[in-house]
């Protein structure tokens, strides 16, 4: 709000309204995902100035920009994109580094488009290294706000409720991201995230897993998710199997 009141960002009022037309789900995700990302690096850096919490802010808000040049059709798929529909929509974090970049949009002084521009081309960009649109890897290559990004991207994701999708309690939603500690999600961060929201844990909820290819920016119609349990049947983890003594000599 203070951004918006006291900030010379009329450019950036036009392209979020642009979003909000284009695709509504997107812009209601992106007001979410802002409010994340300054509460997120607030943890993270309790002495953030406030210019500071502008750019984590205005990163959130604008991460997804570049879905204004992805058709509705695959925005809106919940039957699952071809091979050939994804590769568009993964080019989304290009298009939104063109929009702020190139685009022309004048704003405060005090506001650097380069770092909101860098949250908007990494928040896909996962910790190992196998993410896009650059497969840039760890602290050094991934700026901070954008691994902030991206656990606050995957957050609500999960656990806001799109018309065609289930989701995830929070409770169920944390048990689901540590697993991805350290592969998509920066620990350091989601250690703090995991700590601040510790309270809201319940004692009983489902252990699940949600499939490593799982992209927050799809529109599933189910989660590609499992309860560990159930893996583990279909597994036989934990039998004891009895070699025939024969059959291991042939071997």
């Amino acid at each position: 709000m203070d951004v918006l009141d006291h900030h010379n960002i009329d450019s950036l009022r036009n392209l979020i309204g642009n979003l909000s037309f284009h695709d509504f789900y997107t812009y209601d995700h992106s007001i979410n995902v802002s409010m994340y990302c300054i509460t997120i690096y607030r943890a993270v850096n309790p002495k953030a100035s406030r210019v500071q919490l502008i750019h984590a802010g205005l990163g959130g808000l604008l991460h997804d920009l570049g879905k204004i040049k992805i058709p509705t059709h695959i925005l809106n798929n919940p039957g699952g994109l071809s091979d050939e529909d994804y590769q568009v929509m993964k080019k989304h974090p290009d298009f939104g580094l063109d929009l702020l970049l190139n685009g022309h949009c004048e704003v405060d002084p005090e506001i650097d488009l380069k770092i909101i521009a860098r949250v908007v081309h990494e928040h896909h960009e996962n910790f190992d290294g196998t993410g896009y649109p650059s497969k840039l890897k760890g602290k050094d290559e991934i700026h901070l706000l954008a691994r902030v990004c991206t656990i606050a991207d995957f957050f609500d994701a999960i656990t806001t409720k799109r018309t065609y999708n289930e989701v995830l309690t929070i409770p169920e939603a944390m048990n689901t991201m540590r697993k991805f500690r350290a592969i998509k999600l920066d620990p350091d961060i989601f250690d703090i995230f995991d700590q601040h929201v510790r309270y809201v844990r319940a004692e009983a909820t489902r252990d699940l897993k949600l499939s490593d290819s799982f992209d927050p920016t799809l529109p599933y119609a189910v989660l590609p998710i499992e309860e560990i349990k159930k893996i583990e049947r279909e597994l036989d983890f934990g039998k004891i199997k009895v070699i025939d003594p024969k059959k291991r000599k042939k071997a």
